[in-house]
């Protein structure tokens, strides 16, 4: 069924009330008296008498003549002729009229109810294309906070791998002065700072641009939705202006003629019989002439409002594909940008993973090396503090057993001193269990004057150090006879975090 418009409305509603008009004119004319006598010395005219003869008195015969016809008569049998007539055409105009009526009333609803359903479908089609929109910004906001927690995480692990890193080399480094492991923790702190806040800018400009891209499409579903709202207004008050500018043209239209009807009839009450007829023919002519000139004037303003509408039509369907083109070619480069970043982050991540692996087996090989290194010490150490010489040790048993009590000695004073420090040490859970052998110079009494060493965790080392100096004021407990040097001791210590 082809769509209707609402100029199609205006046009039948004008057709009917026209329809209408002509019937009451019909009507007004066919009750008009046209054979009643005009009183004396009106107009001018003349009086016509007429003679009512009884037919039974006269006389019939085959001889008989013919009598003469009544002009009175005739001229009734003329009226009721034409009021047949007249009654007849307004008949038939108001069944035309009802008909008309019914096509547009049927034509009315079938608009409506296609207008009904364009309404619901793109109702429906708006809040589908509202809903994959939902779900898609759902989808990215997920996608992307899974990729900072992926990153974070990778940042972490890296973070982590190079603080490793750094503790080898620190611990390679550690026989420079105090001064220079001073100045390296200094600079440590430095790039930890710089990177801890690198990082955050970094996570702050991801959320940004997310957050741009959340406000944006949320900005182009409510401009789409008013201007939805929009051109249906627009649509409503254009059609009910044109059916009140209908209305009351039609009103004013019926009101002029009537007006028009009344002012005429009072002007043929004043003339002659045969001024009438020629009246009737001239009102007649003008009739159609007005009908002609207002089918003319409806039809043009019809072929107008259909141009206006398809223009309207073309320029929706225009902006309408304009935007499909728009979106299409948005999702197309979307995709395209979509697929170079998931290339590019898988690159990204074999590279971390080649990276991490290797980090990985070099670590373990400096741990197992920093390991073996930390057994030989201990043990060179141990083998120092336990007597005066080797080759004593072989052929004196009392050396032998001055060397045991040497070792408890040493286990018990690095016991005291685990749990003398155990308040005073600071540090962080990842130092907890790691065990470092410090090599300083005291006197009997505990007081410490030089750090020779510390080997082991570097974060250790400057943790034990930083206590001993500076919360202990260089004081630790008295040292054992039996283990006390001159030249040096060396003493265990494991951090642990209480």
């Amino acid at each position: 069924m082809n769509r209707l418009t609402p100029g199609s409305y205006v046009f039948a509603l004008s057709l009917a009330v026209l329809l209408h008009v002509l019937m009451l004119l019909c009507m007004i004319i066919a009750s008009l008296d046209w054979s009643k006598p005009q009183k004396p010395g009106a107009s001018g005219g003349e009086i016509i008498t007429a003679t009512m003869v009884d037919l039974s008195t006269i006389g019939g015969g085959e001889g008989s003549s013919t009598p003469a016809p009544d002009p009175q008569s005739s001229a009734e049998s003329r009226r009721q002729e034409r009021q047949r007539a007249a009654e007849a055409e307004i008949k038939k105009a108001r069944e035309e009229a009802e008909r008309q009526r019914r096509l547009a009333e049927e034509e009315l609803k079938a608009a409506r109810m296609e207008e009904e359903a364009r309404k619901q479908a793109a109702l429906e089609a708006r809040q589908k294309a509202e809903e994959e929109a939902r779900l898609k910004a759902e989808e990215e906001v997920r996608r992307l906070a899974a990729e900072e927690a992926r990153k974070k995480a990778e940042e972490e692990a890296r973070l982590k791998a190079e603080e490793e890193a750094r503790r080898i080399a620190a611990e390679e480094a550690r026989k420079k002065a105090e001064e220079e492991a001073r100045r390296k923790a200094e600079e440590e702190a430095r790039r930890k700072a710089e990177e801890e806040a690198r990082r955050k800018a970094e996570e702050e400009a991801r959320r940004i641009a997310a957050e741009e891209a959340r406000k944006k499409a949320e900005a182009e579903a409510l401009r789409l939705k008013a201007e939805e709202e929009a051109r249906k207004k627009a649509e409503e008050e254009a059609r009910k202006k044109a059916e009140e500018e209908a209305r009351k043209k039609a009103e004013a239209e019926a009101k002029r003629k009537a007006e028009e009807e009344a002012r005429k009839k009072a002007e043929e009450e004043a003339r002659k019989k045969a001024e009438a007829e020629a009246k009737k023919k001239a009102e007649e002519e003008a009739r159609k002439k007005a009908e002609a000139e207002a089918k003319k004037k409806a039809e043009a303003e019809a072929k107008k409002k259909a141009e206006e509408e398809a223009k309207k039509k073309a320029e929706a369907e225009a902006k309408k594909k304009a935007e499909a083109e728009a979106k299409k070619k948005a999702e197309a480069e979307a995709k395209k940008k979509a697929e170079a970043e998931a290339k590019k982050k898988a690159e990204a991540e074999a590279k971390k993973k080649a990276e991490a692996e290797a980090r990985k087996k070099a670590e373990a090989e400096a741990k197992k090396k920093v390991d073996q290194d930390l057994d030989d010490f201990l043990n060179s150490q141990f083998e120092q503090g336990s007597g005066s010489g080797k080759s004593q040790q072989s052929g004196n048993s009392g050396n032998s057993r001055g060397s045991r009590e040497n070792s408890g000695d040493r286990l018990s004073y690095q016991s005291k001193l685990q749990g003398y420090l155990s308040g005073k040490i600071t540090g962080n859970t990842s130092m907890n269990g790691k065990t470092v052998v410090l090599t300083f110079k005291a006197n009997r009494n505990g007081l410490v004057y030089r750090i020779i060493g510390c080997k082991g965790d570097a974060d250790v080392c400057a943790a034990l150090q930083r206590a001993i100096t500076k919360t202990c004021n260089n004081k630790i407990p008295p040292i054992p006879a039996s283990i006390y040097q001159e030249d040096g001791i060396s003493l265990s210590y494991t951090f642990n975090s209480r």
